[in-house]
């Protein structure tokens, strides 16, 4: 589709829309080029004497109803185009968000959420902005000139003048030629570094944990400034070129009024033309000014909607990796699987995933597939949903090759449940229900007993009601696997695939589950995967606001989506940069125009503009009383558009999710209801700003006509000359024009002042863990801490109403390693939380040698103390620059021995470029056990006093494992160190155990010594035992 298809399909389908509410603006230029034609016969009829005052009312009726009538044509006009612009945004979105259902992930991986992001925010509100605002400004424009030529004909104004005045004006097409393709440029490449700074911006917040517990957020904010300070170096060149432009265009207008006063003034003189011909004349070129001096923006506007069409288009014309034939069979059931010869390797990668692999799989067996961190067991369970495409080999199924089946029918007979266990921000019923969400609830209830989820959900006051936050993060992480296991099962497919999907759920109700599947198995072909044998201004606002927003507390994280936040940091910085590029000069130089136009008058007849001027508390009054409803408006769009934003996040992040299950046209029906939603505000908005606009529009030709009656009883009086009533008209026609033009502004100035108010809701957001006073402030050096750690009495809950931890006293003792298990969602992870002070204790006091741990500046607690988690997250970059991360003061040498100590050095050499390998967004192109690999050697780098692993281990093979813990076992010494673990051969080798059951401590003490206790740690080690799944738990 070329990018004029876009748009040419939409116009062509909306033809008579457009073409009647282009015949309504051409039928309201007529209506308003008659004015002047009006005004220049009452003129000679008063220099002739004739005017009676029956007259004199006659010529203000008509004047006021041909303003009246020519408002209501141009505003029904402009709304029909500004309707007609949103619904092509609506639908373009649509189609958008179509086109990532139908993407493979390899497209996902070279592209990043945050990119993709913009095109959803910025590109497609710039095209509608053209579409709308630009159509309607630019046939205003020429229809308006053309009328106005053409009255003034019908008015007898001489040929050869009407020529002479607009002489100045044949440049125009010129400058346009000119100045067009090089702001489209200039457009193109600020689009482009907006797009950069959107994924810049989702990735440092996606990663705010990661980047909290590294202290690097000076780091983040520095690279974070980078892409915001590319922006406004483009956009710098880009306002130098569009301002001369700008610029250019009323100077031509003015220049072609200067000519015709001079001209058209010694022409009156010899009696060659009217006086009332003359003030028709200027009166048109006056009323032409107004359009030239909107044409620079609409031609700016033009330009960069046309980068942002191209990028659409680039878009929407991608081909997708995976594509289905057009005569693909749908699949109808799975009686085995066969997989011959099968190769792959990914993208830039030097050494292949998988190499000459065959297999085959009997219907309603179950295989285990082992292999060590990186083997590529993820990479076949891809390969067999067909997100990736082999370059070498088959996957046949029933003997026929997968490539000839539908996507539909190959999707919906496989049930996949992932490691990372990735929920979406809706109920957790919602969730389990994911692949059909007409199933009743006992359905879900029942799935949600098979994967052991039940009893925890129950306990929520809201249920299977109960809303997730992003990503599922409100649930600890083996409540989460547990929630995608039920999603898996509900779907009752005949294959299931099981990717690492319990490796962070404790032994017990690991055993429950496994009691589960070999029930739920019968006659199910079972794939088991297992790491286990078992602007200065506007730059200085985006960059306070990311400072301020990586200031925050987690639990702002809890609250708001980062999609909306990337909107804050994004869009609403966007709009106020459009205001300061676009609007702001224009109402200094129109508020100018109006205060020296009043002097003016009242230097001519100062009771004449006291009359004049009646007008303005009648305005005052129409602006407070729209203002209020304009702003509901904008906000209700932004709120609207904000929400629609989280959403496409959310949904790019699991777009494999979706692919897997085949929810493709689930979403797109969710996203189009979001939509719909955002188009409704969108067209209460225009209607908005249409009826605002054209009711000043209206009060000014009042003020007009109010003039023309008192003025022309003020001639018949003899009381005013001709000459000063002409000025008086002159000057009124000058005041409400630049009012106009304010007016117009007014929906942008409104447009910025909301999504200022969102922008300063988070800055005075204040965070809820904050650092100490200056002056207050305790601060270690991480070499001289001992590590004692003290939790006395402390009490905790995410929710005031619900409690997690009361009244907890324990003590860690410098050197010790310390184990912590129990039942998921006991509290584990919390506790580390607290730890990290990511949130504020309710009550009591966590402290490290001795020292209260709020009264240490965030950054020195967190150099302090290091985390592992078990979910790791890596920057887009290199892999040095991840293991440093970013930081100029660890060498290369020594990010390299940290990767040899804790055994990736291997893994990593084996990539194409090494260490300076290039990682795209969240490290995607590494298995989950490469990507902790590269975790831990940060750790190693870092060499905190205190360690924390949380789960860190769940994500690799026994083999890798067993080095990393030998690792550990070095860098543990001499330093405190805390692991949270469901593997107990992970913990039963630490110095002290701790079992944790509610929130509180239930047994302490040595492995030898909670066993013989007979108690709940027993319970766990026999179930784990008997599950068989830990390999080195009798060791």
């Amino acid at each position: 589709m070329s990018k004029k298809g876009l748009l040419r399909g939409y116009v062509i389908a909306n033809w008579p829309v457009y073409l009647f509410a282009v015949l309504l603006i051409i039928a309201s230029n007529v209506g308003q080029a008659s004015l002047p034609r009006i005004l220049g016969s009452f003129t000679d009829q008063l220099m002739q004497n004739t005017l009676q005052m029956n007259t004199v009312i006659r010529y203000s009726l008509s004047l006021l109803a041909i303003a009246i009538a020519y408002n209501l044509l141009f505003g029904t006009g402009q709304f029909m185009i500004m309707k007609l612009g949103r619904r092509f945004e609506f639908m373009t979105r649509e189609r958008i968000f179509g086109k990532f259902s139908e993407l493979s992930e390899h497209y996902f991986s070279k592209q990043g959420n945050g990119k993709l992001l913009s095109y959803v925010m910025n590109d497609v509100t710039s095209v509608r902005e053209a579409i709308s605002n630009g159509v309607t400004m630019m046939t205003n424009a020429t229809f308006l000139l053309l009328s106005c030529i053409v009255m003034m004909l019908l008015s007898g104004i001489p040929m050869r003048l009407i020529l002479i005045s607009i002489v100045p004006l044949l440049a125009i097409p010129f400058l346009v030629v000119f100045f067009g393709p090089r702001i489209r440029k200039r457009s193109r490449d600020v689009q482009d570094a907006l797009a950069t700074m959107t994924e810049s911006a989702e990735e440092q917040l996606g990663g705010i944990r990661v980047t909290k517990t590294f202290a690097i957020e000076d780091s983040a904010r520095e690279r974070f400034g980078i892409t915001v300070d590319a922006i406004k170096s483009k956009q710098l060149r880009l306002v130098r070129l569009s301002s001369l432009f700008q610029a250019l265009l009323p100077l031509l207008g003015a220049i072609s009024l200067v000519v015709s006063l001079l001209v058209g003034g010694i022409l009156t003189m010899q009696n060659s033309i009217t006086l009332g011909s003359f003030v028709a004349l200027t009166l048109y070129l006056r009323i032409i000014m107004g359009p030239l001096q909107q044409i620079g923006n609409v031609i700016n506007t033009m330009q960069r909607s046309g980068a942002s069409l191209e990028r659409v288009n680039d878009l929407l014309t991608e081909v997708p990796d995976v594509r289905e034939l057009p005569n693909a069979t749908r699949l109808q059931t799975v009686n085995d699987i066969t997989i011959e010869n099968l190769s792959f390797s990914y993208p830039n990668s030097s050494s292949p995933a998988l190499k000459n692999i065959s297999l085959n799989i009997q219907a309603g067996r179950t295989v285990g597939i082992v292999g060590k961190t990186g083997s590529g067991k993820s990479t076949f369970v891809k390969l067999l949903l067909r997100t990736y495409e082999p370059p070498e080999g088959t996957i046949r199924i029933n003997g026929t090759d997968i490539r000839q089946l539908s996507l539909e029918g190959l999707r919906s007979r496989i049930a996949y449940v992932p490691q990372d266990g990735f929920l979406f921000s809706t109920t957790i019923r919602d969730n389990i229900a994911f692949s059909n969400r007409e199933v009743p609830l006992d359905t879900v209830e029942h799935s949600a007993r098979q994967a052991m989820i039940y009893e925890n959900i129950i306990r929520f006051p809201d249920q299977f009601d109960t809303l997730l936050g992003e990503r599922g993060l409100t649930l600890s992480g083996g409540q989460r696997q547990r929630t995608s296991l039920a999603r898996g099962l509900i779907k009752k497919a005949q294959v299931l695939i099981l990717d690492d999907s319990m490796s962070a759920v404790d032994a017990v109700t690991e055993s429950g589950i496994l009691r589960s599947l070999r029930e739920i198995g019968k006659g199910k072909t079972t794939l088991i995967i297992s790491h286990r044998i078992s602007a200065n201004i506007v730059s200085r606002i985006r960059k306070d606001l990311f400072k301020h927003i990586s200031k925050m507390s987690m639990s702002f994280f809890d609250r708001f989506h980062i999609g909306s936040l990337v909107t804050n940091v994004s869009s609403d910085t966007e709009t106020i940069s459009s205001f300061f590029t676009q609007v702001l000069l224009s109402l200094i130089r129109d508020g100018m125009m109006l205060v020296l136009i009043i002097v003016f008058m009242f230097q001519l007849d100062p009771v004449l503009a006291g009359y004049s001027l009646i007008v303005l508390p009648v305005i005052a009054i129409v602006a407070v009383l729209f203002r209020s409803r304009l702003r509901r408006a904008y906000q209700n769009a932004r709120t609207r558009l904000s929400r629609l934003i989280a959403f496409t996040a959310e949904n790019l992040s699991g777009m494999f999710l979706i692919q897997a299950f085949h929810q493709e046209e689930e979403q797109k029906k969710r996203f189009k209801e979001q939509n719909t939603l955002h188009l409704k505000a969108n067209i209460a908005q225009a209607r908005s700003n249409v009826i605002f606009n054209r009711t000043f529009d209206i009060l000014g030709n009042a003020a007009l006509v109010m003039m023309v009656w008192l003025g022309g009883r003020a001639v018949l009086g003899e009381s005013l000359q001709v000459g000063v009533l002409y000025a008086f008209i002159s000057y009124i026609r000058q005041f409400f024009q630049p009012i106009n033009q304010i007016t117009m502004q007014w929906n942008t100035f409104q447009s910025t002042t909301v999504s200022m108010d969102r922008i300063w809701n988070i800055l005075s957001t204040r965070p809820e863990v904050a650092d100490p006073k200056p002056g207050t402030a305790s601060t270690l050096e991480p070499q001289h801490v001992m590590g004692q750690i003290d939790f006395n009495d402390v009490s905790f809950g995410y929710r005031a109403d619900r409690p997690l931890i009361q009244h907890m006293n324990l003590h860690l003792y410098p050197g010790e390693m310390v184990g912590i298990v129990g039942t998921t969602g006991a509290g584990k992870s919390t506790l580390i939380s607290l730890l990290n002070r990511f949130y504020d204790v309710n009550e009591g006091s966590i402290e490290i040698d001795g020292i209260d741990i709020r009264h240490f500046p965030q950054a020195n607690l967190h150099r302090i103390v290091g985390l592992i988690q078990q979910e790791p997250f890596l920057f887009s970059g290199s892999i040095i620059d991840n293991v440093r991360m970013f930081r100029e003061d660890i060498t290369r040498e020594q990010a390299i021995q940290a990767c040899r100590f804790v055994g990736a050095h291997a893994m990593i050499s084996r990539l194409p470029q090494g260490y300076d390998t290039r990682l795209s967004e969240r490290g995607s192109g590494l298995s989950a056990g490469e990507r902790q690999l590269i975790s831990f050697a940060r750790i190693v780098v870092f060499q905190p006093r205190v360690l924390i692993l949380d789960e860190a281990t769940a994500n690799l093979d026994s083999h890798t494992e067993q080095l990393v813990q030998q690792a550990l076992e070095s860098v543990s010494q001499g330093r405190t160190t805390i692991v949270i673990a469901h593997r107990l051969s992970t913990v039963m080798h630490a110095d002290r155990i701790l079992v944790m059951e509610n929130g509180e401590i239930v047994e302490e003490g040595s492995h030898q010594k909670l066993i013989d206790a007979e108690g709940v740690y027993a319970d766990l080690y026999t179930h784990a035992r008997e599950a068989g799944n830990d390999s080195a738990i009798s060791g």
